[in-house]
């Protein structure tokens, strides 16, 4: 929990800071702390937007913008994408298991 609780300090200094943020994470719970600080601060949707790996918890992603939030989503290119796939996948193991139910539960 305590890597939560940095992500929303963080997210919390930036925006106090009037920084504009992308919050680029998959995690329900920073997502919902995220959405309790703008309303909180009383921050325009302008300000910040969620990011989203492509392939990666779609109907989250669906669901934010139909409640209005801006999500851009991020789509690994380039000559050296395998790398940073595995990268991420290694770091975070949760988003390969996102990816793998995307795969055989579109509706996830």
């Amino acid at each position: 929990m305590g890597l939560k609780l940095d992500g929303r300090l963080c997210l919390e200094i930036l925006l106090v800071a009037d920084c504009t943020v992308g919050i680029a994470t998959h995690d329900d719970w920073l997502i919902q702390e995220a959405r309790r600080l703008v309303g909180h601060l009383g921050l325009p949707r302008d300000r910040y937007e969620f990011q989203m790996l492509l392939g990666v918890r779609p109907t989250l992603r669906q669901r934010l913008r139909a409640e209005g939030e801006r999500v851009r989503i991020y789509v690994p290119f380039g000559e050296k994408w395998r790398a940073y796939c595995l990268r991420r996948f290694t770091e975070n193991p949760e988003i390969l298991r996102h990816v793998l139910r995307a795969l055989f539960r579109p509706d996830f």
